[in-house]
C-alpha cells in the first residue's frame, strides 16, 4: 500500500508550500479486481479504455475535487 510514502517523502509538499500552490493527493485503494495491488492511479488501463481521457473515472473525480478545492467555502 502506497499510504502517505508518496506525498510524505517526495517533498512536492515542501515545495508546493514554499511557491503558494495547494497540491492535491488523491488516492485508490489496493485491490484485486481491478487489479491495482498498491492502489495506485491508473497508468495503465485497468479502469478501462478511457483511463487516460478527461472522461476516465479516475480523472473525472479529480476534477471533481480539484471543483471543491476552488469552490467558495
Amino acid at each position: 500500500m502506497v499510504g502517505d510514502n508518496f506525498y510524505a517523502k517526495t517533498n512536492y509538499n515542501y515545495w508546493a508550500d514554499t511557491n503558494n500552490i495547494v497540491v492535491l493527493h488523491p488516492q485508490a485503494n489496493a485491490s484485486t479486481v481491478p487489479f491495482s495491488p498498491e492502489g495506485c492511479c491508473d497508468w495503465f488501463g485497468y479502469t478501462g479504455p478511457d483511463y487516460a481521457l478527461k472522461s476516465g473515472s479516475q480523472l473525472t473525480a479529480a476534477h471533481a475535487m480539484i471543483g471543491r478545492l476552488r469552490a467558495n467555502p
